[in-house]
């Protein structure tokens, strides 16, 4: 199975579009208590499904979701590995900019990804989040943790 799921609390800039398009959305109705609460869910739900299905996090507030999901799911398979991120869009380049990057991100600042667009199947999708912590920012984790970050 493919599922396209995307976590939001409340209602609010692009979600009004994305919730007719993915399969779920984690929780809405909920107070945001940080990304912790965000990947806790994304954890329960890919623990919830057989563990080789394949599942795309989207971003709920910033996101469009122009392809299929048989376009997503060829795309996902074409790139050959088990998880892959988005690449973070990129920063005007100024000395102030790259400072603050480096000083948030620091040796992967060139492969930065963005936390909020993922795919891959269940079982590694949980592992991979397994153990972050309450409180941690989820994107420089992701990014520390060094996964495949598709580029294009």
């Amino acid at each position: 199975m493919f599922y396209l799921i995307t976590y939001a609390t409340h209602d609010e800039r692009y979600f009004k579009f994305i919730k007719y398009r993915v399969h779920k959305v984690l929780g809405f109705g909920t107070k945001w208590n940080g990304f912790h609460d965000k990947v806790k869910a994304v954890i329960e739900f890919c623990d919830s499904v057989n563990s080789d299905d394949i599942v795309c996090v989207v971003d709920g507030f910033d996101s469009m979701i122009l392809g299929t999901d048989q376009e997503i799911l060829n795309a996902y398979k074409s790139i050959g590995h088990d998880l892959v991120f988005s690449k973070e869009k990129t920063v005007k380049d100024t000395p102030f900019a790259q400072y603050t990057m480096f000083r948030n991100f620091g040796p992967c600042l060139e492969n930065k990804l963005n936390a909020g667009l993922y795919i891959g199947s269940a079982k590694t999708i949980s592992n991979f989040w397994n153990d972050l912590k309450a409180g941690e920012d989820d994107q420089k984790y992701a990014c520390i943790k060094n996964p495949y970050v598709d580029k294009e």
